[in-house]
């Protein structure tokens, strides 16, 4: 299992640079990703410490909830 946690991503699709690495991504693909983008609410970036214990106890706190929410959804 690999757990990614990051902070909000800024979409900006309205550049005309974003599209660049997205030119084969079919219309009705992006009105899907509209409708999930506007019923988002905006949330702040997670403050990440720069001490490492702390850090490696934000880690595990993150791994934990994520095993935790694969066995909900795994019914374990």
């Amino acid at each position: 299992m690999e757990t990614i946690v990051t902070g909000p991503r800024v979409f900006a699709y309205r550049e005309e640079g974003f599209w660049d690495m997205y030119r084969d991504v079919p219309a009705w693909d992006f009105e899907r990703f509209t409708e999930i983008a506007e019923r988002g609410t905006a949330r702040p970036a997670p403050a990440r410490s720069k001490d490492p214990e702390s850090a490696r106890q934000t880690e595990r706190e993150d791994l934990e909830a994520s095993l935790a929410y694969t066995k909900q959804i795994l019914s374990l």
